[in-house]
């Protein structure tokens, strides 16, 4: 197990151009080449940017010894060139990256003990499921008893059913078992670090939920330092411990799930993470204990104060915070826009009215359990929209 430091980590690409061939892919080396990568990074690079393109932007990150960290953030971002630095695929970086103390720039990716675990599963497909857990003891030419061992610890380790996937090569398997397979592949060399690059992107819906859980659960079993990238915010949170927003190269804010989804440092993460009505308000009152602030003609309190409470200030009104009720007392007027039935919840988008019987321009998004399926408002319908008395942290 380890500690990982990133110490003022910049990575800085040149433009590439279709005369510099093929980018390097994510999660492979050799002679594997992710065209798409390429191409997607190519095509943003010429939308975006006349010169270099800054990847990493002086990036400082302490993940502490047995901790599941996460990365997140839009296409482009930064995420999983962040993950190929920490791995030694590319070394070409300013700044400093430690495992515990020691610095690994001129460590090679083979030497610095470390699992990665991979979007398309990275099997060898002559192999089967024990020949690909078997194969960096067949490399080193450890002696037949080690690797039985090791493939006999992991396989216990990987739980019920997994001795059935060993005699088995990759083309016989489903998306699951040899996802399966990968995580015991990395897992058999008892790494000092984990990663994971989008590991479940390739699976069905109901498939990520089971496998979340099955790493999760591997995870705090093991207390091994793990980093994963993934695009999907439900996915992160549920797996990590403390998950980073990344934005064009940078940190925009690190904390654990509730703090990231409750307390948005900016209006960018705000509108990241989750469903956000994102409302300006206007400031009643603010000190140190918090402020008071009128929307659409009410007042709430915020138990942080906005940081520039004389400049634009918004709140950040979670869906499920509001309610809806077909009276009008003490409610703000609104209308029904769009109804949608998701199983357990009813998600309404409502406009609000100006108190003059005019919509105002604001829409606002509502989330509503769903214990009746036959009880609803419909659409067109006029409703009042029930505001939360305080809410957590004020943008601005």
């Amino acid at each position: 197990m380890s500690t990982i430091h990133l110490q003022d980590v910049t990575r800085i690409f040149a433009r590439p151009s279709l005369s510099d061939g093929l980018v390097r892919g994510r999660g492979l080396s050799g002679d594997q080449i992710d065209h798409a990568f390429a191409e997607r990074v190519a095509a943003q690079t010429a939308v975006q940017h006349d010169g270099p393109v800054v990847a990493l932007d002086h990036v400082n990150l302490t993940i502490p010894d047995g901790q599941t960290f996460a990365i997140v953030g839009p296409s482009g971002c930064g995420k999983t060139t962040l993950l190929r630095v920490v791995a030694g695929l590319d070394s070409e970086y300013e700044g400093r990256i430690l495992y515990d103390d020691e610095d690994v720039r001129d460590v090679p990716p083979g030497e610095r003990c470390i699992g990665m675990v991979f979007q398309n599963y990275a099997l060898y497909p002559h192999f089967t499921g024990r020949g690909n857990l078997g194969f960096s003891f067949m490399v080193r030419r450890a002696p037949d008893e080690e690797a039985e061992e090791r493939i006999r610890i992991t396989s216990e380790i990987m739980g019920i059913g997994f001795d059935e996937l060993l005699p088995r090569k990759p083309g016989k398997l489903s998306g699951g078992q040899q996802q399966r397979v990968a995580i015991a592949r990395a897992l058999v060399r008892n790494p000092r670090l984990f990663l994971f690059d989008e590991p479940l992107s390739n699976l069905d819906a109901k498939l990520r939920v089971r496998m979340r859980g099955e790493i999760r659960a591997l995870q705090r079993r093991l207390g091994i330092t793990s980093v994963y990238v993934t695009h999907d915010q439900e996915e992160a949170f549920s797996i990590a411990d403390r998950v980073a927003i990344m934005n064009q190269g940078k940190l925009v804010q690190l904390g654990t799930p509730r703090e990231l989804y409750s307390e948005p440092a900016d209006r960018f993460v705000a509108d990241f993470v989750g469903v956000s009505n994102i409302v300006p308000v206007e400031v009643v009152d603010s000190n140190a204990g918090g402020a008071t602030v009128r929307v659409f003609g009410q007042t709430i309190r915020s138990r942080r104060p906005p940081s520039n409470p004389g400049g634009q200030v918004s709140v950040v009104l979670r869906p499920e915070a509001l309610r809806v009720e077909s009276t009008f007392d003490g409610g703000v007027p609104a209308r029904v826009l769009t109804l949608a039935f998701t199983g357990p919840l009813l998600r309404y988008t409502v406009a609000v009215d100006d108190g003059q019987g005019r919509e105002d321009g604001t829409v606002l998004t509502i989330d509503l359990p769903n214990p009746d399926p036959d009880h609803f408002f419909a659409e067109g319908m006029p409703v009042s929209v029930l505001l939360p008395p305080e809410v957590p942290a004020l943008l601005g």
